[in-house]
């Protein structure tokens, strides 16, 4: 195929690049949300758990309810009726709202990182996939290897950064290359990256 050919296929994947760039969604604010959630949580079970008059009134009123007063019992003698269903004393509550704040942490922690993109590793197979379909020799890992500039050109263009104002540097650029060369299986197109054979 001819070198116009490769181009317009470039062209085509900085396209896609940039919609799937522009379409990704990032954790950061969910995360932020999520520890602020935690410390509010924790504020409150340690202003629980504080030994003061008020905490001593609330814990007093509060595990009364759950211990309802005898009642008389059909022979007369008194007998203590259940705890309300699902009722919680005191020192349960405070230590279930410790137990939330620290699902609130772990919750923010299971958050895919914001520097996990599939932006630059799909523009990196996609590359490998085209260099192969044009007959180019798999590609070098070097800053100075023409698949390595090439994968460079196309994040640039397609204006994928790897955090806020800072580019993707060669170390990154090489690594990727070197991911999807590992991944790259010539007899198989994973979903989303069809198009490359459309035509």
């Amino acid at each position: 195929m001819s070198s116009q050919e490769y181009e317009k296929d470039i062209k085509r994947l900085v396209e896609k690049v940039a919609a799937i760039w522009d379409s990704e969604w990032s954790p950061t604010p969910r995360k932020k949300e999520l520890e602020c959630i935690a410390k509010e949580l924790r504020d409150v079970a340690n202003t629980l758990d504080h030994l003061g008059a008020a905490q001593t009134d609330i814990e007093s009123l509060h595990d009364k309810k759950g211990d309802p007063d005898p009642v008389p019992g059909l022979d007369g003698y008194p007998i203590r009726p259940p705890a309300p269903f699902g009722w919680t004393s005191y020192k349960g509550t405070y230590w279930a709202i410790r137990d939330l704040a620290e699902s609130a942490l772990e919750a923010a922690d299971a958050l895919p990182s914001p520097h996990t993109k599939r932006a630059a590793p799909y523009a990196a197979l996609c590359l490998v996939h085209l260099r192969c379909k044009h007959g180019y020799p798999r590609p070098l890992i070097s800053n100075v290897s023409e698949a390595v500039v090439a994968l460079r050109s196309i994040l640039d263009r397609s204006g994928v950064y790897f955090k806020p104002g800072t580019p993707y540097s060669d170390e990154h650029v090489r690594g990727l290359l070197s991911r999807a060369l590992k991944e790259f299986d010539p007899n198989f197109l994973p979903p989303g990256y069809e198009w490359i054979w459309d035509q």
